[in-house]
C-alpha cells in the first residue's frame, strides 16, 4: 500500500508530485514519471479511454435530441466496433454561416491521447470580424512508416 502524500486531482501538476516525493522520500523522479503517476492515480488507463469512446453514440443521440438541425456522423470499424472518426456540425453554425463572410479556413492538430488522432476544425469570419466555428472532426491519424512514401 502506498501512503497518500498528496491529493491528486486533474488540476494537480506533475511538478507537485515531484516535490511531494522529494520532500517525503528525499528522492528525485523525472517529470515524465510524475506525469505517469498522476494518470495512474486518476485511473486514466487505456480501458477508461476505450470506455469513453463507447459513450459516443449516446452523446450523439443527445446532440440530435437537443438540436435536430445538428449534423453528426460517427464511424466505427465494422469488424471491431472501435472508433474511427466523428464529425459534428452544430445546427446553429449551419444557420449562422449564411450571415458570415464567404471564407472558410481549415486546420488540424494532434490530440494528446494514447490513440493517434487528429482534431480537424472548419471556421469562418462572422459579421463582427470574429472567428466563428463551423464544424469539427476527430479522425485517426495515419503515420507513415519510415522509408514508405
Amino acid at each position: 500500500m502506498v501512503p497518500q502524500l498528496l491529493l491528486v486531482e486533474k488540476s494537480t501538476k506533475p511538478a507537485e508530485i515531484q516535490n511531494a516525493i522529494r520532500i517525503k522520500y528525499n528522492t528525485q523522479i523525472d517529470y515524465q514519471a510524475a506525469h505517469k503517476v498522476k494518470h495512474a492515480l486518476l485511473e486514466d488507463t487505456l480501458e477508461v479511454e476505450r470506455d469513453l469512446c463507447t459513450q459516443l453514440p449516446a452523446y450523439f443521440r443527445l446532440l440530435q435530441l437537443r438540436d435536430p438541425h445538428t449534423y453528426t456522423h460517427l464511424s466505427l470499424n465494422q469488424n471491431t466496433g472501435r472508433f474511427q472518426r466523428l464529425f459534428i456540425c452544430p445546427g446553429a453554425s449551419q444557420y449562422a454561416f449564411g450571415y458570415c463572410r464567404p471564407f472558410i479556413a481549415l486546420d488540424g492538430t494532434f490530440l494528446k491521447t494514447r490513440f493517434i488522432q487528429t482534431l480537424l476544425q472548419a471556421v469562418t469570419i462572422d459579421a463582427n470580424n470574429q472567428i466563428f466555428p463551423l464544424a469539427y472532426a476527430v479522425v485517426e491519424a495515419k503515420i507513415p512508416l519510415p522509408g514508405s512514401t
